[in-house]
């Protein structure tokens, strides 16, 4: 049988054997005097049993080494009593709950945070922007108070500059008196002709120059307009009326002051002049009431010769009732008259023919007002 189909430990077996069996026979041969043949077969036997105890250590070497280097087996696994698995799975479940609480809690204290953070953020920004209002309302306040404090000084500054200012013109628009023999009549002359030039404007009158040299035909020089005014307001007559409502003396004041500096003055130091009123009617269709119906059935007055003068000659104009407009403005004018030669003013005053204004939205046009012709 071939030798390496024979387990290593039946060959290691067989040759411990027959070595001690050569071992043996060797050991009977010497003693029995066949020394040189009992030697080698002994020296034979040896050899075997050498050579089985070389092969018995490696092989029990190498099992040494298998049983170290391999796994442990691994451990059965212990299967747990019924009562016990269902004792582990309470405790699981009893667990998980415990879990599942603490987490709800968890989460609750949370959400509560979060509400409180929310609640003293509001609380932040709410008491910022009232504080933010406040420092706004009070920088306003400040800064309103500092204006007005401003505005004061300013105002009470313009006021006496003001005050200064009407003194000084007060003093520098005098007039000289007329009869003082030191005083050159040229240069009263010059002093009027240079305060009724220019645009005048009083409490009580506004005087005006007026374009053209000769506003009526033959009275060649300078030409003035003369708006009295009632109670500081510019002469208006009601709508559709040619009379100022309440007492007529509110014209008073206003008349006394035009001929105090200005009708008296050129009446004294002009070579020529003459004083005419005319009136204005605004731009429509009205008929004036029954209560407001003039006296006179016609008036006469200066009329328009075409070319921008009027004629010197007077012509009726015939007052229709009833009242017209196209009659309001030689009816106010009229009127204005009337108050004039109340007021003292003995010279003649003629009326010059006007019409209503030609512009709807020209705006308010219901006054009369003088017209002074001064020849220097």
């Amino acid at each position: 049988m071939p030798t390496d189909t024979i387990p290593h430990e039946t060959l290691a077996t067989i040759g411990l054997v027959c070595g001690l069996a050569l071992t043996a026979i060797g050991l009977v041969a010497v003693a029995r005097r066949y020394s040189a043949s009992g030697f080698a077969v002994a020296l034979i036997g040896l050899l075997g049993i050498a050579f089985a105890g070389t092969w018995s250590v490696r092989e029990l070497a190498q099992l040494r080494a298998a049983v170290v280097t391999s796994p442990a087996p691994p451990a059965a696994p212990t299967v747990p009593e019924p009562n016990q698995a269902v004792q582990e799975a309470l405790t699981r479940a009893r667990d998980a709950e415990s879990l599942a609480a603490t987490a709800t809690s968890e989460r609750d204290e949370a959400r509560r945070k979060a509400e409180d953070a929310e609640a003293a953020l509001t609380t932040e920004r709410t008491a910022r922007d009232a504080a933010r209002e406040a420092a706004r309302q009070e920088a306003a306040a400040d800064a309103q108070s500092r204006a007005e404090a401003s505005a004061k000084a300013a105002l009470a500054r313009a006021e006496e500059e003001i005050a200064g200012l009407r003194r000084r013109i007060a003093e520098l628009e005098r007039p000289p008196a007329a009869s003082d023999p030191t005083v050159p009549v040229t240069e009263v002359v010059a002093y009027m002709r240079s305060l009724i030039g220019k645009r005048l404007d009083t409490p009580f009158y506004e005087i005006a120059p007026l374009p053209g040299a000769e506003l009526v035909e033959g009275l060649t020089g300078s030409w003035y307009v003369l708006r009295l005014k009632v109670d500081g307001v510019p002469l208006t007559f009601p709508d559709a009326r040619f009379r100022l409502d309440g007492d007529p003396a509110r014209m008073g004041p206003g008349i006394e002051q035009a001929q105090r500096d200005v009708l008296d003055p050129v009446a004294l130091l002009a070579k020529d002049h003459r004083v005419f009123v005319r009136g204005s009617a605004d731009a429509r269709r009205v008929i004036g009431s029954d209560a407001d119906q003039p006296s006179a059935q016609q008036l006469a007055v200066l009329t328009p010769l075409g070319d921008g003068r009027y004629g010197r000659s007077t012509a009726q104009r015939p007052i229709m009732t009833p009242l017209r407009n196209d009659d309001l403005p030689a009816l106010r004018a009229d009127w204005l008259r009337g108050r004039l030669t109340a007021a003292g003013m003995s010279e003649p005053i003629d009326i010059l023919a006007t019409t209503p204004s030609a512009n709807p939205g020209g705006g308010v046009q219901r006054t009369a007002e003088i017209v002074l012709y001064v020849d220097w």
